[in-house]
């Protein structure tokens, strides 16, 4: 106190100090003031960026969510300032294709059988573990000229908790003639936080149509 008057508002502490953060989610930041409650002035800093002034919300609560960056550190100032910083993680999951595809396709070979394609999840960040894969492929009638119902469809799917890769050749020649979408995914943990990767721009092309009688799908003649 200073001639009969009360000291200034002071920041006594802000929280969390430093945290660290899975893509995608958000934290909130919460000062504490002595005298209770004094409104502080935030300001963020993005990336290393300079320190920009921001709006709180109520109780001294500042929410910080992931628009794509990798740092921000927060501050709330009164009289003096604290700071905290959060850190969003590097957590993705890559799938490779082994054979890779020709402009997005894959033939059924002479056989006539599915290729074999191996996919490998490749995690972003760190290792990956923790894996589901899901292999998908869909014939669709409205696909084949001169296009059927858009009712006509069939799907084949194949699904496989743990390991890094996954591979068609179990589909063998269940699916052997016509056009199809082919589809990877998986989901997992990498580098602590949930993951997901996929590949589903693909087609698969048959070079002939099966044969009457066949239990495999008949698909569009090539």
């Amino acid at each position: 106190m200073t001639n009969g008057e009360p000291p200034p508002p002071t920041v006594t502490d802000l929280q969390p100090e430093s945290v660290a953060l899975c893509p995608g989610e958000s934290i909130k930041f919460v000062a504490q003031t002595k005298p209770p409650s004094v409104p502080v002035t935030w300001k963020v800093a993005v990336d290393g960026g300079e320190p920009e002034r921001v709006d709180g919300d109520e109780n001294n609560t500042l929410v910080i969510s992931d628009h794509g960056q990798t740092q921000v550190v927060v501050s709330a100032s009164l009289e003096n300032s604290r700071s905290a910083t959060a850190t969003w993680k590097v957590a993705g999951l890559r799938i490779d294709l082994s054979p890779g595809p020709d402009n997005n396709r894959y033939v059924i070979t002479d056989e006539p059988r599915m290729p074999a394609i191996t996919a490998t999840a490749v995690g972003v960040g760190g290792a990956a573990s923790e894996l589901e894969w899901k292999i998908r492929v869909d014939f669709a009638a409205r696909g084949c000229p001169p296009f059927g119902p858009d009712d006509l469809r069939t799907d084949f799917s194949l699904s496989q908790k743990g390991g890094n890769e996954i591979t068609t050749d179990v589909f063998g020649s269940v699916v052997r003639g016509g056009f199809f979408s082919l589809s990877f995914s998986a989901q997992g943990t990498v580098n602590g936080c949930p993951a997901f990767g996929s590949r589903s721009e693909l087609s698969l092309v048959g070079k002939k149509a099966p044969t009457a009688g066949s239990k495999s799908h008949r698909g569009c003649p090539s």
